[in-house]
């Protein structure tokens, strides 16, 4: 059984730049990172491109393999646009600034991200590695942090990693919880 994981947020991307938001669309990787100094038996990586770009990099020496439930949160028509310019929605500063009262409308809930999320962890502490690596996103990793850490979903964007950081969890980190 898998000890540790150690989750990454995709390298940063020229949405990101630009304060678009991705979700389920995508946009290049700015740089392509340097690989990882980290010691892991298998790599798995969220199917979006930006994720998939940043996990080949980070372990060149690795087949990575991709889950779907890994991808960022669906945004819905958001996916796209600019923040600045959602900003002057009630709904979009909502999901900003009170996440715990947000009501998706076209938008996944933080709920079934997280959902989705702590399924593929089990799934992946169940296999025969010691150390994994994933690479994933933003929210999706504050998401399952927050659940890990009995967390609001209150601090969700307070929480979130920036392009390639990563956090480590343990199996009896998450067991526990």
């Amino acid at each position: 059984m898998c000890n540790m994981i150690h989750l990454f947020r995709h390298g940063r991307t020229k949405w990101n730049d630009e304060g678009r938001l991705q979700g389920w669309l995508d946009s290049p990787l700015l740089a392509a990172p340097k690989p990882s100094p980290l010691a892991v038996d298998y790599v798995v990586s969220s199917d979006l491109p930006r994720a998939m770009a940043t996990a080949t990099a980070l372990f060149p020496q690795h087949t990575v393999h991709t889950d779907a439930r890994l991808r960022e949160i669906s945004l819905g028509h958001w996916q796209g646009e600019r923040i600045d310019e959602l900003m002057q929605t009630e709904e979009y500063r909502c999901y900003a600034s009170t996440p715990q009262h947000f009501e998706p409308t076209t938008q996944e809930s933080f709920t079934d991200v997280t959902k989705r999320m702590r399924e593929v962890m089990d799934e992946l502490f169940a296999l025969p590695y010691d150390t994994i690596a994933v690479v994933s996103h933003g929210i999706a990793i504050a998401c399952l942090q927050c659940a890990i850490e009995n967390r609001s979903i209150a601090d969700i964007h307070n929480i979130m990693l920036d392009g390639e950081q990563y956090i480590t969890v343990t199996q009896a980190i998450f067991t526990k919880n």
